[in-house]
């Protein structure tokens, strides 16, 4: 049961007085029992001084009922007997020049859960009228029950809110109410603080030496309310952090009737709060070292850049990180954190067996060790407590593992793991990258070195070859002035296709050898105009293009370029020669372009009404002596478009087409801008 004092109850009564009397237009006045205290509405109270009566108290006084010849209002009012039902008694004034008679109705009505009397005057025409006695009496039964009822439901509220603590305080402090919420925040009884105990108790033992409780009273007078978090004390002696709110309580004539105290428990929302700036500080610090990490590609700076941010990461924490060799499966370290500070330890603790295999699946280990166990593979006293395994997977590809070890103890937390995976797989990824980039140089290199060896090779046969097809064509060529008319036909046949053969290997091993010259032998890259090259290429193809019904379409502006220029007039000679060559039409229609490819590069296009290609045979027509048609139909040896592809590779572009059957070809590649600071 709720303990309540004298002061709330008065409160409570002369509250629920002043609403039952706001409900009443005619005379109205009321009596606790309980508080002796009276009360009039403004009607009454213009009814008592028309009738001369200068005060309540006066009126009260001076009432006797007529009929008992002297008896007071106040004994008929303190009597439960003949207050017990409703009445009508008639009441004269005495001690005055005029006395007054009137009639007056008694009834009894609740006040804040505290019986009390109401009586009103009434006419005599009224006294005597029951049914307007009768509806007066069931509308203050019906007034008095909503203003009951209400105010349970009020009650009720306040208890049923668990979550919230309410509590009202009295102007000195006193604890007055002590809601359900607040008995499960704090686990006192109602009993143990309602009345009895300063709301200041409740607060923690540091804010009650701040004086904490008269600060935030003091801004709430002033200001009308006061937010504040605050720690408070739970029965048990624990605190807890609290979101408070204190409003003043005033009545209608903004008096100070005491403090309203509210607030909630913010443990968890504090500690989700924290929770989320620990992940966000997380992940800048992995998007951090994931920026640093990922301005090199060499497998050792990775790593101690690396260990170097966890050492400033974890107070103190080094180690080492190993990778998975992909011949064997042995892990071989490759850095230290003490490589690069020699005050830290020299961390040398391969994961076990039992472990690899854990991380591997890509478990992150916690362990504890002893410091003797720390000792065998440390030089020096202060050993580490615990070690650390982080799985380095990117792409969920398991690579390698990063052991760390602390002179501290790691608590394991879901929180702590599933930041320590996310770093695992970003230093991963960035080890992964460079791993890929040493194996693509290393092949790169190892083809260039290929290459080059075939570029020898290819050099050096068809150079020898030289030689001797020379003196095949020299000795054929003396067979043919000295002996052609002393063959007959078959022999004839037989000279003339082996001049051929001689001339079309002689062509061969020239491709050959200029292939083979391209990257090997060089001239020093300068300015070349597009325009002049065109210009020299164009001389070159007059014969060709004077023999047939040509449109040639040539750029109205130049590009400027950054090569070698004999090599770029090759690449348009060949291209311009094939879009002229492989033509059926009548009019053979060829035209050349450029535009901006990137801030570096050029994009040209070669494109004609030709034969084309189908795109099954797009890769196959750059391959060293692949031909699509018969040498019958169309002369060449095959390798003019793998020296264009080459040189323009050698250049830093690319080349690539696009084609249809009978429909024309344009063929696309890209050469270096020339720039003046080059």
């Amino acid at each position: 049961m709720q303990y309540i004092d004298n002061d709330t109850r008065k409160k409570s009564v002369s509250k629920a007085a002043k609403q039952l009397l706001a409900a009443f237009t005619t005379p109205m006045f009321l009596y606790s029992e309980k508080t002796k205290e009276y009360w009039e509405n403004d009607t009454a109270q213009k009814w008592r001084k028309r009738a001369g009566i200068t005060g309540f108290l006066a009126m009260i006084d001076g009432l006797f009922m007529s009929m008992d010849g002297g008896e007071s209002i106040r004994s008929i009012l303190h009597d439960p007997l003949k207050t017990k039902e409703p009445f009508h008694s008639c009441f004269v004034m005495r001690g005055m020049a005029s006395p007054i008679q009137a009639d007056f109705y008694f009834h009894r009505v609740m006040l804040g859960g505290e019986s009390a009397i109401g009586f009103h005057p009434i006419q005599a025409s009224l006294a005597k009228n029951d049914d307007a006695k009768q509806n007066m009496d069931l509308l203050v039964e019906e007034r008095t029950a909503e203003l009951y009822e209400l105010n349970g439901f009020l009650s009720a509220i306040v208890d049923s809110s668990t979550e919230t603590f309410i509590i009202a305080v009295s102007s000195n402090g006193t604890i007055l109410s002590f809601n359900e919420g607040a008995y499960q925040q704090f686990q006192f009884s109602r009993n143990e603080v309602v009345g009895r105990l300063h709301v200041s108790q409740l607060f923690s033992e540091e804010e009650r030496k701040a004086d904490v409780w008269k600060e935030i009273e003091q801004t709430a007078r002033a200001e009308g309310k006061c937010r504040k978090l605050s720690y408070l004390i739970r029965k048990t002696g624990k605190t807890f952090p609290a979101l408070i709110d204190l409003t003043p309580l005033r009545n209608a004539a903004h008096q100070s009737l005491g403090m309203l105290f509210l607030g909630r428990d913010m443990t968890e929302t504090l500690h989700t709060q924290l929770m989320l700036e620990e992940k966000k500080e997380q992940l800048e610090f992995i998007n951090a070292l994931s920026l640093k990490i990922s301005q090199t590609l060499k497998l050792e700076e990775i790593a101690a850049i690396s260990l170097e941010a966890l050492h400033e990461k974890f107070s103190g924490v080094s180690g080492g990180i190993y990778l998975k060799n992909r011949q064997d499966e042995d892990l071989r370290l490759i850095s230290d954190s003490n490589n690069r500070n020699n005050d830290l330890f020299i961390a040398f603790i391969p994961p076990s067996i039992e472990d690899y295999l854990l991380v591997e699946e890509g478990e992150v280990l916690i362990r504890d060790i002893t410091r003797e166990v720390a000792s065998e593979f440390t030089n020096i006293s202060d050993a580490p407590v615990t070690k650390l395994l982080l799985p380095l997977l990117p792409k969920a590809t398991f690579i390698g593992v990063m052991v760390l070890l602390s002179k501290q103890r790691i608590h394991r937390t879901d929180e702590l793991l599933s930041f320590l995976s996310a770093l695992g797989a970003t230093i991963g990824g960035a080890l992964e990258n460079a791993i890929l980039y040493s194996d693509s140089l290393s092949k790169s290199i190892e083809i260039k070195k290929q290459n080059q060896e075939l570029d020898e090779f290819a050099y050096v046969v068809s150079h020898d070859l030289k030689e001797p097809l020379a003196g095949i064509s020299f000795i054929s060529n003396l067979i043919v002035d000295d002996y052609y008319d002393k063959f007959d036909d078959t022999g004839k046949t037989y000279i003339s296709s082996l001049i051929d053969f001689s001339k079309r290997l002689g062509s061969l091993i020239d491709a050959l050898l200029d292939l083979s010259r391209i990257g090997r032998i060089t001239q020093p890259p300068e300015m070349v105009h597009i325009s002049e090259v065109l210009y020299d290429v164009q001389q070159n193809l007059s014969y060709r293009l004077a023999s047939r019904d040509i449109e040639l379409q040539l750029p109205k502006s130049s590009a400027v370029v950054f090569g070698d220029k004999t090599r770029i007039e090759q690449v348009f000679f060949n291209l311009l020669s094939n879009a002229i060559k492989f033509n059926d039409k009548n009019t053979v229609q060829v035209s050349v372009g450029f535009l901006e490819f990137s801030e570096d590069m050029y994009q040209f296009s070669i494109r004609d009404n030709g034969i084309g290609i189908e795109p099954v045979y797009f890769e196959k027509i750059f391959k060293i002596f692949e031909r699509l048609n018969p040498r019958e139909d169309y002369e060449g040896n095959g390798a003019g478009l793998t020296i264009v592809k080459k040189i323009i590779e050698h250049h830093g572009g690319q080349i690539w087409l696009d084609s249809e059957l009978d429909c024309g070809t344009t063929f696309h590649f890209t050469l270096p801008k020339y720039k003046a600071n080059q």
